[in-house]
């Protein structure tokens, strides 16, 4: 049970829609995907200086935004995304101030977490949090959408009957996941991941159409031994 949590929370762990930049001398740069996944993960350990590559690092030891803001000119950022300067390891003068977007990738959005396991619950809500959703204890008629993972149906039964009767619409944390990893709610269809409460075990998948000339590959049952 725990390492299926675990699968689940590695791979929170390992997807993000934060977008880090760079200010060159004209506009915002994004980082490239992999300096950005290292700046994130980096950030959330609460790590105060983060190498961009062998010439440059992000310095983050600031205590407010005014800090940042008196290295340079004119900064067209919101102190909410500000977060700090790129320097060069061989001159901290030379200098390129940084911010960190985070998408409302659910904005609008009011949603119930359910799940047996604390830490992993606590991931969930916490990454929701961050990308905009409204967090909520109790099912009522204006949630949007309640996220469980498929095999803790079991153990909510009650509060599922509620959503199922306010028409709420009852998903897998693999739709979250989806979501972020996409980046965009665009193109993700939450009914690829309702949960059917009558069969708890499964989610709810479009079928793909069968060829009806397709040969049959399915392997032979085993012959059991005499």
């Amino acid at each position: 049970i725990n390492s299926e949590y675990g699968r689940s929370g590695k791979m929170l762990d390992d997807i993000t829609a934060v977008q880090w930049y760079w200010r060159n001398d004209k506009s915002w740069d994004p980082y490239s995907d992999k300096i950005n996944q290292k700046l994130e993960k980096s950030f959330v350990k609460g790590l105060k200086e983060i190498p961009v590559d062998k010439e440059r690092y992000v310095d983050l030891n600031f205590d407010s935004k005014d800090e940042i803001r008196k290295n340079f000119a004119k900064l067209d950022v919101e102190d909410s995304e500000l977060v700090g300067i790129q320097r060069r390891y061989d001159d901290k003068m030379k200098r390129r101030a940084v911010k960190r977007e985070i998408p409302d990738l659910f904005k609008d959005c009011t949603v119930v977490s359910l799940c047996k396991d604390h830490n992993y619950g606590k991931q969930l809500e916490s990454l929701l949090a961050m990308y905009g959703a409204a967090l909520r204890k109790n099912i009522t008629k204006r949630t949007k959408y309640v996220v469980i993972p498929k095999k803790d149906v079991p153990y909510f039964t009650t509060d599922l009957e509620t959503a199922k009767k306010f028409q709420v619409t009852i998903v897998s944390d693999q739709f979250i996941i989806a979501i972020i990893s996409a980046g965009t709610m665009k193109n993700i269809d939450a009914s690829d991941y309702e949960i059917d409460l009558n069969n708890p075990v499964n989610i709810k998948k479009r079928k793909k159409p069968v060829d009806v000339d397709d040969e049959d590959t399915s392997e032979d049952e085993p012959k059991k031994k005499k």
